[in-house]
């Protein structure tokens, strides 16, 4: 039973990152017509917001490591989100979705990053198997399709925002389960890993048999060496 709250706890966050991007992904360009932009400017909107991102998930990964507090980055992350959910909301001409477009990369684009390096390194120390924790990912994106493609049929466009919005409200309560230090857990791993534990074993094994060998000393070489010359200079002379 705990080792299933454990599993719960970790994918939690992935399946409410994953609900709002599988209605943005799939409907998002519904809502921006409906928005009066043209297909031209969805795709500038699109590719600025991804230029940007691929900085920001760096600049977020240096100060991770920095830090080392990623629940606490995924939790402010997750209140930015909220935020600009907000700003899109009232956002209706291209230059004001391009500004928020670009502080959305920047916040959209790293937590990701940063869910999926802590997710990896707590799942191997706590011996989970990475694909089963991820797997409910996938299952929210269709779920978050799915929700999103009734709703626009049912509500129109605009029901887009508020079906993703829904996804990224469940982050800040599932970014509190998220561990709060998983720097000592992940050492304690690679210290006790096998691959480790066998790099060890041999160091260990070379290093006794460099001092169990004995090594001969330069007044214990010039006797040994004299029998092998008067044995080589008598089957020479034979």
């Amino acid at each position: 039973m705990n080792r299933a709250l454990d599993g719960a706890r970790l994918s939690a966050y992935g399946g409410a990152y994953f609900f709002a991007s599988g209605a943005f992904m799939s409907y998002w360009p519904v809502w921006l017509r409906d928005r009066g932009i043209t297909d031209a400017e969805i795709g500038t909107l699109f590719m600025s917001r991804q230029l940007v991102g691929v900085v920001a998930m760096l600049g977020m990964g240096m100060v991770a490591h920095r830090i080392g507090g990623v629940r606490g980055m995924l939790l402010a992350l997750a209140g930015a989100a909220i935020v600009m959910m907000g700003a899109y909301q009232l956002s209706y001409t291209f230059l004001a979705l391009l500004l928020v477009g670009l502080l959305w990369g920047c916040i959209w684009s790293p937590t990701m990053a940063l869910y999926d390096g802590l997710l990896v390194n707590e799942a191997k120390a706590r011996g989970f198997v990475y694909g089963t924790l991820r797997v409910w990912s996938s299952v929210a994106f269709i779920a978050g399709t799915v929700v999103c493609g009734l709703a626009v049929d049912r509500f129109g466009p605009p029901s887009v925002l508020f079906v993703g919005w829904l996804g990224i409200a469940c982050l800040l309560p599932f970014a509190l389960l998220l561990p709060r230090r998983q720097t000592s857990t992940s050492r304690r791993l690679c210290s006790n890993s096998p691959r480790t534990n066998a790099m060890r074993e041999w160091r260990l094994e070379l290093t006794s048999l460099v001092l169990k060998r004995d090594w001969p000393s330069r007044k214990s070489d010039s006797p040994k060496l004299k029998p092998r010359l008067n044995k080589r200079d008598s089957t020479c002379s034979v």
